[in-house]
């Protein structure tokens, strides 16, 4: 389910998806980080960072986006580390929010 924004989300380019996050999230009480330019940092690390009571990952994707090869090795390593991490469609939408609406996870 894609809530009211329906067609216009589904067809949400990348940035503007994010945009919609962080939005969100912000008006949640999130603090977040996204690495403007990447051209200097290395490959595979999720889009977003965020965190409030717990720091969650957000891999963020549009309609028919691919996770490549090195965003899967890193999302593992991450996972692998206890990392809370989500590689989000549109389509997702609703799933964002239940997740930026949950508290800390138990250990």
């Amino acid at each position: 389910m894609t809530s009211y924004l329906g067609p216009i989300l589904l067809s949400a380019s990348e940035r503007d998806y994010q945009k919609l996050i962080t939005d969100y999230a912000t008006a949640k009480g999130w603090h977040w980080h996204h690495t403007w330019s990447s051209r200097h940092s290395s490959s595979g690390m999720p889009d977003l960072t965020l965190w409030r009571e717990r720091i969650v990952y957000i891999e963020v994707k549009r309609t028919g986006g691919k996770i490549s090869d090195a965003q899967r090795t890193v999302h593992k390593q991450l996972e692998d580390a206890g990392a809370e991490l989500y590689a989000v469609y549109p389509q997702d939408w609703e799933l964002v929010k239940r997740v930026l609406a949950l508290p800390r996870r138990e250990t």
